[in-house]
């Protein structure tokens, strides 16, 4: 988003590389190793034996003129170090300038990240509204399903979880009717517990089964508000019980000519026993409890397969595609306020570190500044020592010399001419106004202050739009109560 801000800090901080110059750039002269390499005191006391130079002598020997052109040289190569450290200084001082350019360019990128964090929370608002309306449409029905069938209790909305977990329990309640009752049909039966449990799993699908056809199917008829509806929940109530025990019934007599015929009973067989039996219960003890565990799993499994949904019809549908709804509203909601967030702070964190650069820059300026100066003094310092060496190093080729003399020196010998050609002292140098500089810098970073302060404006000013499900509710209601 603040990508005009990034390459405005890149732009800052690639121009910092200049190398503050050593104060050592201009190391004292050792007289007595120059005089060493020079061979001053040699060359003095042969040339005084000569009486050499003349006593009307008026220009140096070839010893005093070693003697500057070791100074000439030391001097040039200052000269050069000088210049080049003043180069440095000054292309430091250069670059922390800001230019007019630069402050526009500065103000157009943080102009520019206000706009593209406006632009990107419209964006996201737009989407988070399709959202919304999804929800809001979700609300209406659901609120149109309580009002038409009178509800004021909230749906039971069951989840994948738990409904994979409750057809899972079904699942048991087959496997564990149909080994029961293969476990009571084993007995008799030419093929064993194998044999047994395939004819029992049939039994048992017929069994769970119909409680599950029921439980998700008939029984929500019995809690309609409409009375016609209720009457045929009422009456496919009556053929399930019926049922549920009219199927375990049969299986227990079943199993009695099960295990009487070894494995073979006829229908007739079947339909007679029933119809003789005293009670219809089946005469086997272990067929009675076969009859009671049928009966006991079907209502079991009922009950199971109730809780799959709302007891009430198309309630839990309802209420499931509204619970859907505010979810995804919520996790919409969540990450655009994360990304409205991130947009925030990467904005702020840019024209916070353009506010750190400005600072930097107008310390760095000075920094230059004071750098000039100080180079400017030891340089300057470093022309008198030359001249003090130079004085010194003739003094003490002349006294040698004089000392091996037989007769009076050179009259110049008592005096000591300075070159002025590049012995002297170089001009101040000129130092910029700094008040145009600082005032640039405190504009620049008046205006990221402002910047910043307007995003966060924005940042709170948009986070209204991003409404709870809650507030959503609320604004729902008072419209209707307007309306």
């Amino acid at each position: 988003m603040s990508s005009d801000l990034s390459g405005i800090i890149k732009l800052f901080m690639g121009s910092r590389e200049g190398v503050i110059p050593s104060v050592q750039a201009f190391p004292p002269l050792d007289i007595d190793q120059i005089a060493s390499e020079l061979d001053i005191e040699a060359r003095a006391k042969e040339n005084g034996q000569l009486n050499l130079p003349s006593t009307d002598s008026d220009v140096e020997d070839a010893a005093e003129l070693d003697v500057l052109a070791e100074i000439k040289r030391r001097a040039s190569k200052g000269r050069e170090e000088y210049h080049s450290q003043m180069e440095l200084y000054d292309d430091r001082a250069r670059r922390a300038l800001i230019s007019g350019d630069e402050i526009t360019l500065i103000d157009a990128a943080g102009q520019s990240a206000l706009s593209d964090f406006e632009v990107l929370a419209v964006n996201d608002f737009n989407q988070l509204l399709n959202t919304r309306l999804q929800f809001e449409g979700r609300k209406h029905e659901f609120d149109e399903f309580r009002k038409t069938h009178n509800l004021v209790r909230l749906p039971n909305v069951v989840s994948s979880r738990e409904w994979w977990f409750r057809g899972l329990f079904l699942a048991i309640f087959v496997v564990l009717e149909s080994t029961l009752n293969g476990l009571f049909f084993a007995k008799g039966s030419e093929t064993g517990l194998i044999g047994g449990i395939v004819q029992a799993f049939v039994l048992s699908i017929l069994n769970v089964g119909a409680a599950v056809l029921y439980a998700r199917y008939c029984l929500p008829l019995v809690v309609h508000t409409r009375p016609i509806i209720r009457t045929a929940g009422g009456i496919t109530t009556v053929f399930y019980a019926v049922w549920a025990i009219g199927i375990n019934l049969l299986i227990g007599h079943f199993r009695d000519l099960f295990t009487q015929n070894a494995g073979e009973v006829k229908v007739t067989d079947l339909l007679s026993r029933v119809w003789n039996a005293s009670l219809f219960l089946p005469a086997d003890a272990q067929s009675l409890l076969l009859v009671a565990l049928g009966v006991l799993l079907s209502l079991v499994s009922l009950i199971d397969a109730a809780g799959m949904d709302d007891l009430y019809p198309g309630y839990g549908s309802v209420g499931k595609r509204r619970a859907d709804a505010v979810s995804d509203y919520v996790d919409r909601k969540s990450r655009c306020l994360a990304d409205l967030t991130q947009r925030k702070d990467s904005a702020i964190e840019d024209m916070s570190r353009v506010i750190n650069l400005m600072k930097n820059t107008e310390f760095e300026f000075r920094m230059a500044i004071e750098g000039r100066k100080r180079l400017h003094q030891n340089y300057r310092a470093y022309l008198s020592h030359l001249s003090e060496s130079y004085v010194r190093l003739l003094q003490l080729y002349r006294e040698a010399n004089t000392r091996a003399r037989s007769i009076l020196p050179p009259d110049r010998f008592k005096r000591v001419s300075i070159p002025t050609d590049f012995l002297s002292e170089p001009p101040p140098p000129v130092l910029p106004d700094l008040a145009g500089d600082s005032n640039s810098i405190k504009q620049i970073i008046e205006r990221m202050q402002h910047f910043i302060k307007v995003v966060n404006k924005q940042f709170v000013d948009k986070v209204h739009h991003y409404q709870t499900v809650t507030g959503l509710t609320e604004e729902e209601a008072k419209r209707d109560v307007d309306a």
